[in-house]
């Protein structure tokens, strides 16, 4: 069997958990960011329709109080048409009840455009409302669940990096450093082998390596010739008897 390689697998399987974990708990802040960006939205869309709620009532108690005002005029106008003394004071007085006849149908269809504005701003402040309200909930609920998270992930790392140094121990000084240096450039510095390939690149073994990998014939460790991973041979592949499987679990025990 090829020296370290047990080591090795339980290593680079300690390393992804690490990895994973510390991914998750680096997620974290940009989640509750995201639904706190979604709640600010919902919260804006809100303050907008309020506002605009709030001004289509000022424009249309304008409109009705011109109403009004024109409404005053046309009655005064039809006063003095009783004291009229000629043709082109009566003109007069009809072309100003006109003009403020015109004003009051211009301003009741402008009432009757605010109304359906205001329709569509209560749709709207209605969703925003429902929208501030769930997303005040999600946040609550990850921000409960991302501190659930850390805290389990943390103290798991703790146990983990322990484990990690325990292992790189074990390892020799040149199989170790040619891991890391693989590991750093690729973030895995092994690769199972099944049905002539490495799992990784997904790049044929050439057959002498194949036969040397599945009958363990040799001592010297055996590289993937396009990734430069270290191979060997998952016989378990697919199944509990798996060496990465075996590590996981053996990790796993140690919580």
């Amino acid at each position: 069997m090829q020296r370290d390689l047990d080591e090795l697998i339980e290593l680079q399987v300690c390393d992804g958990e690490i990895a994973r974990l510390s991914a998750e708990i680096a997620a974290l802040p940009g989640k509750i960011a995201a639904i706190e960006a979604a709640l600010a939205s919902a919260r804006a869309a809100l303050a907008a329709a309020e506002k605009g709620l709030k001004a289509e009532e000022v424009a249309r108690r304008s409109q009705e109080s011109d109403v009004k005002d024109h409404q005053l005029k046309i009655k005064k106008y039809r006063t003095h048409m009783d004291t009229v003394q000629n043709d082109a004071q009566l003109k007069a007085l009809e072309h100003e009840i006109a003009f403020a006849e015109a004003a009051i149908r211009a301003l009741e269809d402008a009432e009757l455009e605010s109304m359906e504005r205001t329709e569509g701003l209560e749709i709207a402040k209605t969703k925003a409302s429902e929208d501030v309200g769930n997303q005040s909930v999600i946040l609550e609920r990850e921000k409960e669940r991302g501190a659930l998270v850390k805290s389990q992930n943390e103290a798991r790392l703790v146990v983990l990096k322990k484990e990690r140094e325990r292992v790189r121990a074990l390892v020799s000084e040149k199989a170790l450093a040619d891991y890391d240096r693989v590991a750093k450039a690729k973030k895995t510095g092994l690769a199972a082998a099944w049905d002539q390939k490495c799992s990784a690149c997904q790049i044929m073994v050439r057959p002498q390596r194949w036969n040397d990998l599945r009958n363990a014939d040799t001592e010297s460790p055996i590289t993937c010739e396009t990734c430069g991973r270290r191979l060997y041979y998952d016989v378990g592949h697919g199944t509990d008897a798996s060496k990465e499987r075996v590590a996981l679990k053996a990790l796993e025990s140690l919580a």
